[in-house]
């Protein structure tokens, strides 16, 4: 069952959907006609920049906060087990930023 509606002088097709309609488009691959050739470098590129930064930065608060660790071990060592907490945050950060 095909519809076609005129808006402002043009014809759009809207396809509903029934048993015998085998040229629907699916949600993937619509608007993939206006969509340029390179556009999926840029999805894919910004998914990768995204895990590289939040693993980088996880790795970096991993490394401050255990300089942070040895230094409190050497000036007051009864406080390292309540420094540990900043080190095991960095590492879930990481995890979240997969």
């Amino acid at each position: 069952v095909q519809i076609f509606l005129a808006n402002e002088h043009k014809a759009f097709l809207l396809a509903l959907p029934n048993q015998f309609n085998r040229l629907t488009m699916s949600a993937v691959v619509a608007g993939a006609d206006t969509c340029p050739d390179y556009a999926p470098v840029f999805g894919y590129f910004g998914a990768a920049l995204c895990a590289i930064l939040a693993n980088w930065g996880s790795a970096w608060g991993t490394w401050k906060a255990g300089m942070g660790v040895c230094e409190m071990g050497i000036n007051y060592n009864k406080g390292v087990i309540k420094n540990i907490v900043p080190i095991v945050m960095a590492g879930g950060l990481g995890i979240y930023g997969l």
